[in-house]
């Protein structure tokens, strides 16, 4: 259990977090402040601890959003490439604000912008006495499970609770990166998967695979942060 040294997964949306334990949610809730939100919680669940317990923190799509390069950038310098990630993170994004970005590795021309806001929204762990072992989209969990299943996945559509990203192509070059937003409702939802499925799809052939992290529990729960309420369905 987490108080033996295991971390507690935290699951943080622009509208809800959910805490879990392994497999086991233990609480979860919509806000309309993040800040406000781990300022209420985060003390609670650390009450009565008398080490300090560790955290990881998963990103939605919405929060964290994948985009591609300029093909013409694998020939850059890492400082060259980082430079035109960052004119272009804005427009590629759609996030308002100073961002921060994560470059994948050498060559493979796609990066994942983040808000800087997010980073100080999130200071409330550090305050409340929280080891944050790491900070990661959701939905690059999602994508390593489906890569280790089936290296040559040519479509992979990683939905969590308010966005579906979708990356068309290889590990090695995404031709396609597009995060959409999602609905309120099963019927809202739908149309988007779709159309986002049809775009990417049009761009080559291969295997497809939807993981998509449900509203609850599912039958045959994934070895993934949040797993139990997660499924492949394609």
């Amino acid at each position: 259990m987490w108080w033996d040294g295991t971390p507690l997964d935290l699951y943080v949306g622009a509208a809800e977090t959910w805490w879990c334990d392994g497999q086991t949610t233990l609480h979860r809730a919509a806000h309309e402040n993040l800040k406000a939100s781990l300022e209420s919680v985060a003390p609670k669940l650390r009450a009565g601890q008398s080490r300090r317990p560790g955290v990881r923190v998963w990103l939605s799509g919405r929060l964290c959003r994948p985009f591609l390069l300029p093909a013409a950038s694998a020939s850059l310098s890492a400082s060259e490439v980082s430079a035109v990630a960052r004119e272009i993170a804005p427009g590629a994004t759609g996030l308002d604000g100073p961002v921060r970005l994560w470059m994948a590795a050498p060559g493979r021309e796609i990066a994942v912008a983040l808000l800087e806001q997010l980073m100080t929204d999130l200071g409330p762990l550090h305050r409340s006495g929280w080891r944050v072992r790491s900070i990661r989209p959701l939905w690059s969990a999602m994508l390593n499970h489906v890569l280790a299943a089936d290296p040559a996945c040519a479509l992979v559509q990683l939905v969590d609770t308010e966005t579906a990203v979708t990356l068309a192509g290889t590990a090695e070059r995404y031709r396609h990166a597009a995060v959409s937003h999602l609905g309120d409702t099963a019927e809202a939802r739908e149309p988007v998967l779709v159309r986002a499925q049809i775009a990417a799809a049009a761009e080559g052939d291969g295997s497809t695979r939807q993981v998509v992290l449900q509203q609850s529990t599912v039958a045959k729960p994934l070895q993934l942060p949040f797993g139990h309420a997660m499924e492949v369905v394609q």
